[in-house]
């Protein structure tokens, strides 16, 4: 079956030329296979949201030819324009998380599959701003968190990407972000609970069960279509049993851990004081307070994975 095809590329992802070689690739393969393809290019942030809000209407998949920044930018603007096109997402980027977890991390998987392909419905992470920050809400494919989480964004670098490779950048990132880290006062409000310390390390609510390139697993139990959040708090903490969590997280072995709140709901409410910026999908963007919640089934997406790995 022939598609109609809108291809969203970010030259920025991956900064490297095999991969906007790679995303060239993909858009004459599905070219040659007879379906109708638009390509178009990222200048700056934003243009991902905008091309989907303003053309997804047109088009049977949007292909988000990037990384997990680009994919979010591509369901916002889907989202946003209330289109049902189908979210393809093609791993371009450093983390590749959302396209690992979709069952797509190679681009051949992808051309053989949209001729036959019978989109999904998964859920989303609405993020809305509360008090003074109140404004638009965004949406999350992956998790939204504070603190560490934000600070690991931060320091994890296009030079430190291109030093330590896929891998090895995010683990990098957090030596960096954990040498200067400064706690801060988090109230966490959930259907589980509520919890306040003076020195906050991290929070963060996950939809997906693992980030930064795989390296972290924030929720081994946590499906993209089971209208939960799952939530991790960690208060007050030496350097010494941070590190002690990282190591725990990237073997998803956390939870139960006493120092750690672990809970699920559909959602929770997060304020700092001061204000902290948020992690949000690989990309630092907004501030608290803010209320996060699950959308069920609010995105069509391409998975090409068995449900149980979704």
């Amino acid at each position: 079956m022939k598609r109609r095809v809108l291809v969203i590329r970010n030259p920025a992802a991956g900064r490297s030329r095999p991969r906007e070689s790679m995303s060239r690739a993909l858009i004459e393969t599905l070219r040659r296979e007879g379906h109708e393809v638009k390509d178009v290019e990222t200048r700056k942030t934003g243009d991902a949201a905008e091309w989907a809000e303003r053309e997804g209407a047109r088009w049977d998949f949007v292909v988000s030819a990037g990384g997990d920044g680009t994919a979010n930018e591509v369901a916002n603007g889907l989202i946003r324009g209330g289109h049902d096109a189908c979210l393809v997402v093609a791993p371009l980027g450093t983390g590749n998380d959302y396209a690992r977890l979709l069952g797509t991390p190679r681009l051949g998987d992808i051309t053989s599959a949209l001729a036959t392909a019978v989109p999904t419905r998964v859920d989303t992470l609405e993020v809305i701003p509360l008090g003074r920050t109140a404004g638009n809400s965004r949406h999350g494919l992956l998790f939204c968190g504070c603190g560490l989480a934000t600070a690991l964004l931060e320091s994890t670098t296009p030079t430190v990407k291109r030093m330590f490779g896929r891998r090895g950048a995010y683990p990098a990132g957090f030596l960096r972000a954990l040498w200067s880290h400064q706690p801060r006062r988090i109230r966490i409000r959930s259907q589980s609970g509520e919890w306040e310390t003076p020195a906050g390390t991290v929070f963060v609510a996950a939809k997906a069960r693992y980030a930064g390139g795989g390296t972290l697993q924030l929720a081994p139990g946590a499906r993209l279509d089971d209208g939960l959040l799952h939530g991790l708090f960690l208060g007050s903490a030496s350097r010494g049993s941070i590190l002690g969590h990282f190591l725990r997280l990237s073997r998803g072995v956390h939870e139960g851990h006493p120092d750690l709140r672990c809970f699920t709901g559909t959602w929770v409410e997060v304020e700092a004081d001061p204000p902290m910026a948020l992690a949000l999908d690989g990309e630092v963007t907004g501030m608290s307070p803010v209320r996060i919640q699950v959308c069920r089934e609010s995105l069509r997406v391409l998975s090409l994975g068995p449900r149980s790995a979704r």
